[in-house]
């Protein structure tokens, strides 16, 4: 990730979407936008099969023809994702003027923001890219980052969540909270949800925190 980037999460629930284009790619991004709770519209004059029956269930809107200037007023964020790079740099060149965030699948470096590769746990996330260099690359170490994040790292890391009110209460110093997580986290808890025991992982956490509180 260049250093000129900024990676962040977006809050999106409720939060209008245009995406410009009805094929695969726009379909794509608009089920990562259903993930995220936008409220999404299509401008296409096609869609593809599963955003049709997307506009049809009234999950997403849709305007039946092809870009026109305007489309991105009062949008949050804008993609562009047609198979023609002409009409996905007006749509660039529109939300550049009105300050609107714009995703562009080609050519990319026309848009001002990129969407990152994801591996998404429970309380964990994990993005990842290659400064639009490699989307394959991308996808190849988001696996590599799901083996990593297993579904039991993403219930330790809730675990830790549910006892952080109790560390900053009852350990002292920044330091000493600092050691009581590191202990927490190479502990046998992490063994113990692996095996089907969050009870025993738990318990092995308070034991811990106990510890570090007392000494």
């Amino acid at each position: 990730m260049s250093e000129s980037r900024l990676p962040v999460a977006l809050e999106l629930r409720g939060r209008r979407v245009v995406v410009i284009g009805g094929g695969q790619v726009a379909r794509r991004k608009v089920l990562s936008l259903l993930d995220a709770e936008a409220v999404v519209t299509v401008v296409a004059p096609r869609l593809c099969a599963e955003l049709a029956e997307l506009v049809a269930a009234g999950r997403i809107g849709q305007h039946a023809r092809g870009y026109a200037e305007g489309d991105l007023a009062d949008a949050w964020l804008a993609f562009a994702a047609t198979d023609d790079q002409a009409i996905n740099q007006a749509v660039a060149a529109e939300a550049e003027v009105r300050r609107i965030w714009c995703n562009c699948a080609a050519p990319p470096e026309a848009g001002n923001c990129h969407v990152l590769a994801a591996v998404r746990r429970e309380g964990v996330t994990v993005a990842l890219g290659t400064d639009g260099a490699s989307p394959f690359a991308a996808r190849r170490l988001r696996e590599r980052v799901e083996q990593v994040i297993s579904p039991e790292v993403a219930q330790l890391v809730s675990l830790l969540g549910e006892l952080r009110s109790e560390v900053q209460a009852r350990v002292a110093t920044e330091s000493a909270r600092r050691a009581c997580y590191e202990t927490m986290w190479d502990s046998a808890a992490l063994d113990r949800l692996a095996a089907g025991d969050p009870d025993g992982a738990r318990a092995v956490l308070q034991a811990i925190l106990d510890e570090a509180a007392n000494g």
